[in-house]
C-alpha cells in the first residue's frame, strides 16, 4: 500500500487522502515523498509546531490567508463587528491577497502541496485554499486551481477548533466543521487511502480495543476491561520510565516542575540559542531547559546520525550534565548517549527559476538539545510517539478523540495505568468522521487497476500542459505592468516597444495554443475505454511543436536577449537582468517542453511500458545557458544526481562505469541507485540474489533492533556486501517484516 500511495503521488494528478490508524507509519510517508518526489512541492500544516515538525510552514504564512472565518459566499458582509471584522467571503479575501511577483510565481509553478495533521484543518479554511490557488493561477476550471493535493492525517485524532459563534456562522454554508464537508473536497474526490499496517502496536486484543474506541462500537464488557487499569494511587518506581498523559498544559508543567524539584542535586539550566525568525509560538521545545540528574525525559526528535540512537518519544534519563553536552542513560543496558544541541529550522518556500525547483529557505533557527521533562506531557503533544508505559488522566475534561489518542501512545495493554475512569461520553467519536471513514469508495477496491489508468491520464495531461501558454503571457505581461514606470528611461522606448510587440505576439501564440489543445482533446480519450490514435496525436503534436518552438524563438526569446545585452550596458542593472533572465529561462524551458513532448508522443505509438514514458515526464527540464550576457550558474533538480544514475543504469551501464563516467565513488552510485528501490525504478534484485535477500530478512526479523549497516555487516559475514544490506534495507521500508522476538 505505501508503495502504491507515493506512486499515485509521484506519477498521477490525482489528490489524496492519506490516512491511518496511529503507528501506521504517516509521518514516513510524508517525509518519504519530499525525498523522493520529481514534482515542485510545499508542505504546510496548520499550527506552526507541527509545521516545523513536519519540516514545512504554516498554511497561513505560505497563502498569506487572513486569520478568520471564510464564507463560500459572493455576498459582500458589512456587519460582522462581533467576530472583530474577521469575516471573509470571496471578494473580501480576494481584496486582501496581496502577494508580490515572487510568491505569486511560486504559487503557480507548485505541482504539489501535502497538508499535513489535515484533522485539524476546517473546512472553511480548504475552501479558502482553494480560492486562493484558483485567484492566483488563474485557473478556475479546477479544484486548488490545477494543484495536486496530498492531505495526511487521521480524522480520529485531534479535531478542528471552533468556537461557538463560529459554528452558528458556519452551519448555513457546511455540514460539519471537518475538512473532508468543504466544498472543494466534494469537487476534488480524494482517493481515500489507508495505511493499515500498524507499526506502534503488536497485541491483536489491544489493536481491537482500539478500533473500537475509534469506531464508536466499544460496549459495556469491552469498556469496563479498559477500566481495570483504573489505579488512582498508583505511584510508579522512577525506574519503570512511567510517563503521564494529561488534558492540558498546566497540569502536565506542574507534574514535572514537582518531580524536578523532589530530585537532590543541583539544577543545570540550558537557554535555546534562536537566530533571526522563529516565532516563541513555534518553539518546538523549551526555550529554558532546566534539569537534574536523574530527571526523566523524552526526546522531541529523531537522531539522524548514522547510528539512530535516540527517536522522537523515546524516555532516558539524565546522568552527568555539562556545558554543551548531556549524558542520556537507557533503561536497556544500551550505551550511554552524549547528547549535543540539535537545530530546528524554520524555513520559507520560493522559486529558483534557475533549477526549476520550490527551494526551503532557512529564515531562522532554534538550538537546544532535543529533550524535555518527561515525567508527565499533554495528549495534544503526544500525537505520533510511542510509549511503553503510560498513565493516562483522562478525567472530564478530554475532547472528542482524546482517548483514542492517549491509548494508541501506547505499545500495549501491560503498560496501562487509568488515574480516572474513562466515562462513555469521553471514547465518543463524531458520527460523522466515523460515516466519512466507513463510506465504501468503490474506485478504490482495485488499487493497481485504478494506478494504471491514472498514470495514463497523468501522461495525456501532460501533453496538454506542454501547450498551456497563458502562463508565460502573464509573466510577461505583468513584469511589464510592474516596470513601466521605474525601469526604462527615455532612451529605452524601443526596447520597451519591442517588448510590447513581443507580447502581443505571445497573445497571439495564446490564442493559437488555446485552439490547439482542443484539438488534442478530441484525439485524446475523454472517456473510460475509449481508444488513441497515438500516430496521429505524434503527428500533429510534431508539427505544433516545430511551429511554437520557432515562434518562441523569433517572438519572444531573441528580444528578451537582447534587451539583456541593453541593460548590461547600464551601471547597477543586475538585479534587473535576473529578473529578465528568469523570464528567459521560463521561455527556453518551454521550448525544451515542447522536444520532451514529442519524444513522449513518439514512444506512446510503439509498444509502450507506462513507467519508462513516466521516466521522460520526470527527467528535469534544465536548459544551457541561453545567452552569453548573463550567465547564472543552472543548478540541479534537488535529487536529479540521483537520476543521472538512475538513467545511466537503465541504459545498461554498470555501476563502476557510472562512477567513472560521473568522477563519483562507487559507494556514492550504489546509493544513487538502491534509493529508488522505495518507488520501484530499480529492484532489490539488481543488486542481491534472491537467497541472500531472505538471509538479510531473516535477520533483521531476528534483530528489530540493529540500527545500522555496519552491525548487520559484521555479524552477516563477509559473504555479504555493504551493497547488498542496503538493497535489503530498502526494500524492507515498503516490504517490512514483524519482529521475530517475543
Amino acid at each position: 500500500m505505501f508503495n502504491q500511495a507515493a506512486s499515485f503521488i509521484n506519477h498521477t494528478n490525482r489528490n489524496v487522502f492519506l490516512t491511518g490508524k496511529a503507528g501506521t507509519g504517516k509521518t514516513t510517508f510524508l517525509h518519504f515523498i519530499k525525498e523522493h518526489s520529481a514534482k515542485k512541492l510545499a508542505v504546510v500544516a496548520p499550527t506552526g509546531v507541527a509545521a516545523i515538525n513536519a519540516g514545512g510552514t504554516t498554511i497561513h504564512s505560505f497563502l498569506l490567508l487572513p486569520w478568520g472565518t471564510f464564507l463560500p459566499s459572493d455576498t459582500l458582509l458589512t456587519d460582522v463587528s462581533e467576530f472583530d471584522g474577521l469575516v471573509f467571503t470571496r471578494p473580501q479575501l480576494k481584496a486582501k491577497l496581496k502577494f508580490n511577483r515572487q510568491r505569486l510565481t511560486l504559487i503557480r509553478e507548485l505541482e504539489l502541496l501535502i497538508i499535513d495533521e489535515v484533522s485539524m484543518v476546517r473546512a472553511d479554511m480548504m475552501d479558502a485554499i482553494d480560492f486562493v490557488l484558483k485567484t492566483v493561477r488563474r485557473n478556475y476550471a479546477q479544484p486548488f486551481g490545477g494543484v495536486q493535493m496530498l492531505f495526511i492525517g487521521d480524522m480520529m485524532q485531534l479535531p478542528p477548533v471552533l468556537k461557538p459563534n463560529e459554528e452558528q456562522l458556519l452551519k448555513p454554508y457546511y455540514r460539519s466543521p471537518y475538512f473532508f464537508d468543504a466544498h472543494v473536497i466534494k469537487e476534488a474526490n480524494p482517493l481515500y487511502i489507508e495505511l493499515k499496517k500498524i507499526y506502534r502496536q503488536s497485541n491483536e486484543d489491544f489493536i481491537d480495543l482500539l478500533n473500537k474506541i475509534r469506531n464508536n462500537i466499544l460496549d459495556n464488557a469491552e469498556l469496563q476491561k479498559l477500566n481495570s487499569y483504573y489505579n488512582p494511587g498508583f505511584k510508579p518506581c522512577r525506574e519503570d520510565e512511567y510517563i503521564t498523559l494529561t488534558s492540558h498544559n498546566y497540569l502536565a508543567d506542574n507534574i514535572n516542575s514537582t518531580e524536578l524539584e523532589n530530585l537532590d542535586g543541583k539544577m543545570y539550566t540550558f537557554e535555546a540559542e534562536t537566530s533571526r525568525d522563529f516565532p516563541e509560538r513555534m518553539y518546538p521545545t523549551e526555550k529554558t531547559l532546566q534539569l537534574k540528574k536523574g530527571a526523566q525525559i523524552m526526546f522531541v526528535k529523531n537522531d539522524k546520525g548514522e547510528d539512530r540512537r535516540f527517536y522522537n518519544g523515546k524516555i532516558g534519563i539524565v546522568g552527568d550534565l555539562f556545558d554543551d553536552e548531556i549524558q542520556i542513560i537507557f533503561k536497556n543496558k544500551e550505551e550511554p548517549l552524549l547528547l549535543k544541541r540539535e537545530k530546528w529550522l524554520n524555513v520559507k518556500y520560493s522559486y529558483n527559476s534557475e533549477s526549476d525547483t520550490v527551494d526551503e529557505e532557512e529564515l531562522g533557527s532554534f538550538s537546544q538539545f532535543p529533550i524535555r521533562l518527561a515525567w508527565a506531557i499533554t495528549i495534544h503533544k503526544s500525537q505520533g510517539l510511542t510509549f511503553d508505559r503510560a498513565i493516562i488522566d483522562a478525567g472530564a475534561s478530554f475532547a472528542s478523540g482524546q482517548v483514542y489518542v492517549a491509548l494508541s501512545r501506547l505499545s500495549s495493554l501491560e503498560g496501562l495505568v487509568l488515574r480516572s475512569k474513562i466515562s462513555p461520553s469521553s471514547i465518543s467519536t463524531d458520527t460523522k468522521v466515523v460515516d466519512f471513514s466507513q463510506q465504501e469508495r468503490e474506485e478504490e477496491k482495485d488499487l493497481p487497476a485504478l494506478l494504471e489508468k491514472e498514470q495514463l491520464a497523468y501522461i495525456h495531461a501532460q501533453v496538454i500542459k506542454t501547450f498551456e501558454w497563458n502562463r508565460g503571457y502573464l509573466m510577461l505581461k505583468e513584469y511589464l505592468d510592474d516596470k513601466k514606470s521605474d525601469l526604462f528611461d527615455d532612451e529605452d522606448d524601443e526596447v520597451l516597444e519591442e517588448l510590447n510587440k513581443s507580447l502581443k505576439k505571445l497573445a497571439g501564440q495564446v490564442e493559437t495554443a488555446d485552439k490547439f489543445i482542443m484539438q488534442l482533446r478530441r484525439i485524446l480519450p475523454q472517456k473510460e475505454g475509449e481508444s488513441c490514435d497515438y500516430m496521429q496525436l505524434h503527428n500533429r503534436v510534431s508539427s505544433a511543436a516545430s511551429w511554437f518552438s520557432e515562434a518562441l524563438g523569433n517572438d519572444i526569446i531573441l528580444p528578451l536577449e537582447n534587451f539583456i545585452a541593453e541593460l548590461k550596458k547600464q551601471p547597477r542593472t543586475k538585479k534587473k537582468q535576473k529578473e529578465v533572465y528568469d523570464m528567459l529561462l521560463f521561455f527556453e524551458r518551454k521550448k525544451q517542453q515542447l522536444e520532451k513532448t514529442t519524444e513522449i508522443c513518439r514512444r506512446l505509438t510503439q509498444p509502450f511500458n507506462i513507467s519508462d514514458v513516466l521516466g521522460v515526464i520526470n527527467a528535469p527540464v534544465v536548459p544551457a545557458p541561453v545567452t552569453e550576457t548573463a550567465k547564472p550558474t543552472v543548478k540541479l533538480v534537488k535529487g536529479e544526481t540521483r537520476r543521472i544514475s538512475l538513467r545511466m543504469f537503465q541504459a545498461g551501464q554498470t555501476i563502476r562505469e557510472i562512477a567513472k563516467e560521473r568522477g563519483l565513488a562507487t559507494t556514492t552510485i550504489e546509493g544513487h541507485l538502491v534509493s529508488f528501490i522505495p518507488t520501484g525504478e530499480t529492484r532489490v534484485e539488481d543488486f542481491v540474489s534472491a537467497e541472500k535477500v531472505q538471509k538479510i530478512i531473516d535477520f533483521y526479523a531476528q534483530n528489530p533492533d540493529c540500527k545500522t549497516s555496519s552491525e548487520a555487516k559484521e555479524a552477516l559475514g563477509k559473504d555479504f556486501s555493504y551493497l547488498e544490506i542496503k538493497a535489503a534495507q530498502k526494500y524492507l521500508v515498503i516490504n517490512p517484516v514483524p519482529s521475530a522476538k517475543g
